[in-house]
């Protein structure tokens, strides 16, 4: 796995890989798609090798879901983020982005460098 804190060509905000599903999206939007593993037969284990030396493949029902944003101002997250920081900054409210949070991400990717996930950037 690798966490990549930059890239050469432009892609969706949000790309996330998942075990059972994904998510990609930017500021118009979400969509995910993910398998209901409840759903799934069982499924032996075959260790002979296939005959036309091909990969083993089965085919998945992918569940579908999304959500737009369209409607909103596509920067208005920039500028609540900023305003919501000035706020803060001036003691008029606490921040919604708190210490713990930004804490609790910076455990989240040591634990991911830690565990040998490359972090390229």
């Amino acid at each position: 796995m690798r966490v990549l804190l930059r890239r050469a060509y432009p892609q969706t905000t949000w790309h996330v890989i998942g075990t059972q599903g994904g998510l990609v999206g930017d500021e118009h939007g979400l969509e995910w798609k993910y398998i209901e593993t409840s759903s799934l037969p069982p499924r032996p284990l075959d260790t002979r090798p296939t005959e036309d030396r091909s990969f083993n493949q089965e085919a998945l029902d992918w569940r579908s879901e999304r959500c737009s944003f369209e409607g909103e101002d596509s920067q208005a997250w920039f500028v609540r983020f900023y305003e919501d920081l000035h706020q803060g900054i001036r003691g008029r409210r606490s921040v919604s982005i708190t210490t713990d949070s930004l804490l609790r991400q910076i455990r989240v990717l040591e634990e991911c460098r830690r565990q040998g996930v490359r972090v390229v950037g």
